[in-house]
């Protein structure tokens, strides 16, 4: 089970490996979340998030299990991924 949402929260839970570790400022921003089935066990958790306003407000996973992220962002320093559009 995958969640994204807006958090605001420094002390946000994020696992080893994630994107991003920190919170990064600004009045919000996204988390990307995968839950185990039952919904009781979190596998990863990362944040996503610039020096403002970030929300993530849909999440889409192929069958590679490559998870999409639908949202807003007005933080001029949003981390991308190299080549992304």
């Amino acid at each position: 089970m995958y969640v994204t949402g807006l958090t605001d929260s420094p002390n946000f839970p994020v696992t080893p490996g994630a994107f991003q570790t920190t919170y990064a400022g600004g009045e919000d921003d996204v988390f990307v979340t995968k839950l185990s089935s039952d919904g009781q066990r979190l596998i990863y958790s990362t944040l996503l998030g610039g020096n403002d306003w970030d929300e993530g407000y849909s999440i889409k996973v192929d069958k590679e299990r490559n998870a999409y992220v639908c949202g807003l962002t007005r933080s001029g320093n949003y981390p991308v991924s190299a080549n992304a559009f």
